[in-house]
């Protein structure tokens, strides 16, 4: 059974048998604990920013909170949708208000791009690398453009060293034949080698 014991404080504006409500709301709608402290911090910090009791707050003071959420605390995405959802709770459940505000509002995720690694960054990780075995691994992934499950079916058997040729061969999928370019990791490697050993073989 989940334990609702240590709830967020209550506030002058956010307290008694309306705080009391929300919060049998909650567990009556099978929230957890921790979306049941979020939802009223939430709620509580909402009557703080508009210093009055959320029973009394209008569509158009919640609409300038988000702003100010939005614009002047920069919240991360994860941290709005926290308010949003408990405050949508809130005027949906406990003290229902028919707002276009909370019906209309949408949450975009930032998008970044990925960190894309230079050239000469690859080649210093890659020649970081103390097993020459793991190096030609990575060096073979790396410059052939293998996808994931290509390189974890890799074997030395794929590589023609005189052709300088690499064979992928994945389930479900026809063999495609790539021309690998020559690097002296590769063919120190494959002369030592026998065609019997797996690249991917870390051990």
């Amino acid at each position: 059974m989940v334990n609702y014991d240590n709830l967020p404080a209550a506030s002058p504006y956010f307290d008694g048998k309306l705080y009391q409500n929300m919060n049998e709301d909650l567990q009556l709608a099978g929230m957890s604990k921790r979306t049941v402290h979020g939802y009223l911090r939430a709620v509580r910090q909402l009557a703080d920013y508009c210093e009055k009791r959320p029973n009394r707050i209008t569509e158009a003071e919640l609409r300038r909170y988000f702003l100010y959420l939005k614009n002047e605390k920069q919240f991360a995405y994860g941290s709005i949708r926290v308010a949003f959802s408990g405050i949508k709770f809130f005027y949906s459940r406990t003290c229902k208000r028919n707002w276009q505000t909370l019906a209309t509002m949408k949450l975009q995720r930032s998008k970044t791009m990925p960190e894309v690694l230079t050239i000469e960054q690859v080649h210093r990780i890659i020649d970081a690398c103390r097993v020459e075995r793991i190096a030609a691994f990575f060096w073979t992934t790396y410059s052939m453009g293998l996808r994931l499950e290509e390189a974890r079916n890799l074997q030395v058997g794929d590589i023609d060293s005189q052709r300088m040729s690499l064979f992928c061969t994945v389930a479900g999928r026809p063999e495609r034949v790539d021309s690998m370019r020559s690097h002296r990791t590769h063919r120190r490697y494959h002369l030592r080698r026998r065609a019997r050993e797996l690249l991917t073989s870390a051990s």
